[in-house]
């Protein structure tokens, strides 16, 4: 009998099924490549995704009931009845799967979101700053070692909040998403993203405001705002500030929260704090009209004020110490380098400070010894 064509066939579908094979892994290679080239931000979301649920399996394991509910971001009985009828989504490798990844997660009807935050007491264990696109330096404030940490969210212009332990929130800053923020765990480096601001915003201070995170203020790039958002489960809108201000410097005394200077379309040196529930205008000002100062805390009626940009590449080396009760002002003795604070990062250590500061030239931590100013 002849077989021939038969064997004519399966040999041509062989080959077709060879060639397909090649196809598909070099089509593989190629949307692995993409993923790499253009979704950092989705092998982000993805491992921090991991992360979260193997805690929850974990806690569950446990019994740790408070702990899963701060991790899933609502309570359990309401993440039962979801649970009850939610199909995890399937991912699927093909052409549209950088698109959809995001689109998958968003469709969640749990909050997967890795965080529960207390405002910090003083001292630090860390200090960040942004030394160049892309990486952030760390500075351990007991061991004086620094280490750096790089990924393409870090900017020179992104915000900036120390959350205790390992913790920085971080927002993205200068880029085409300004609205987005995250979570950056200094030791493991371990990145997540957290919800989006809801105005898009730079050049803010990031503070506390009742306990919670905020930002304050800011800027469109074209003009200054007002806007004040706090973090929960998601950003809210809070009261507005009195005055629209950029680069101000922001601390929280007891219950008050106070904003210092800023940029205004000019510097300005009006002061304003947010007391039983409403943010108030104080009747006096700073000696100079000043942004990006430092603000440190001497006690609960006293701040100190150091430095600050008077124009363009003209830092100041002034420090005022400044009575909250009654807005007095007393000059002390100048810092021994003229310098503003890019964000508010500063350790007091008994009566010692370690700030972040930038001089003419560089970024870089500053010891500044608070004897010679009280």
């Amino acid at each position: 009998m002849d077989t021939s064509n038969i064997l004519k066939v399966i040999t041509s579908m062989r080959n077709d099924l060879t060639v397909s094979l090649r196809t598909l892994g070099d089509r593989t290679k190629s949307i692995v490549a993409l993923i790499k080239a253009h979704s950092k931000d989705v092998n982000d979301e993805i491992q921090s995704m991991i992360s979260v649920c193997e805690q929850i399996i974990s806690q569950l394991a446990g019994n740790k009931l408070t702990e899963v509910e701060n991790l899933i971001g609502i309570p359990l009985a309401e993440a039962s009845n979801i649970c009850q009828n939610w199909v995890v989504p399937k991912l699927e490798v093909d052409m549209h799967f950088i698109s959809r990844i995001p689109k998958i997660f968003s469709m969640s009807p749990l909050r997967f979101c890795p965080f529960s935050f207390t405002k910090p007491s003083q001292p630090h264990d860390y200090l960040g700053y942004f030394t160049d696109v892309k990486e952030m330096t760390v500075l351990d404030t007991i061991t004086e070692e620094e280490f750096t940490i790089n990924n393409d969210i870090f900017h020179y212009s992104s915000g900036l909040l120390y959350l205790g332990g390992e913790q920085f929130l971080v927002t993205e800053g200068m880029t085409a998403n300004r609205k987005r923020t995250y979570l950056v765990k200094c030791l493991s480096h371990e990145v997540f993203r957290l919800p989006d601001l809801n105005t898009e915003r730079m050049h803010f201070c990031m503070g506390w405001l009742d306990g919670l995170p905020a930002v304050f203020g800011g800027s469109t790039g074209l003009h200054p705002i007002s806007s004040v958002e706090v973090l929960e489960r998601e950003w809210r809108e809070h009261s507005n500030l009195n005055i629209s201000r950029s680069e101000a410097t922001n601390i929280t005394v007891g219950d008050d929260t106070y904003i210092f200077g800023g940029v205004n379309y000019q510097r300005v040196d009006t002061v304003e704090v947010w007391r039983k529930k409403r943010w108030e205008l104080l009747p006096f000002k700073m000696p100079l009209r000043l942004n990006l100062v430092g603000v440190v805390k001497l006690n609960s009626y006293e701040v100190l004020i150091l430095g600050g940009a008077e124009g363009n590449e003209k830092y100041s080396n002034y420090v005022w110490k400044m009575n909250l009760e009654n807005g007095m002002f007393s000059t002390c003795a100048s810092m021994p380098i003229n310098c503003y604070f890019p964000k508010q990062m500063i350790s007091v250590r008994e009566l010692t400070a370690t700030c972040i500061i930038k001089d003419r030239i560089f970024k870089r931590p500053q010891k500044l010894d608070l004897k010679d100013y009280i």
